[in-house]
């Protein structure tokens, strides 16, 4: 099967991976598979407009610091 576009893939979390999630090449707002709840109304912790807000924003999102439910401990 011939590939139709390759992805560019960043770390995870940092600015730049922020930035390719945020707007496609052509510098169009993107949804992507994470953000696909929002669209539904099933996401538990943002809401559609915080979803619009988001990627219409002139500037894509920044890194927030990790809070304890995201630090992950090694068992």
């Amino acid at each position: 099967m011939k590939k139709l576009y390759t992805r560019n893939k960043p770390e995870h979390g940092t600015a730049e991976w922020l930035e390719a999630r945020w707007k496609n090449g052509a510098g169009e707002p993107q949804i992507t598979a994470s953000v696909a709840a929002v669209v539904h109304g099933a996401h538990p912790y943002k809401t559609a407009a915080d979803l619009a807000t988001e990627l219409l924003a002139p500037t894509p999102p920044q890194p927030q610091p990790a809070n304890d439910a995201m630090d992950r401990q090694p068992s």
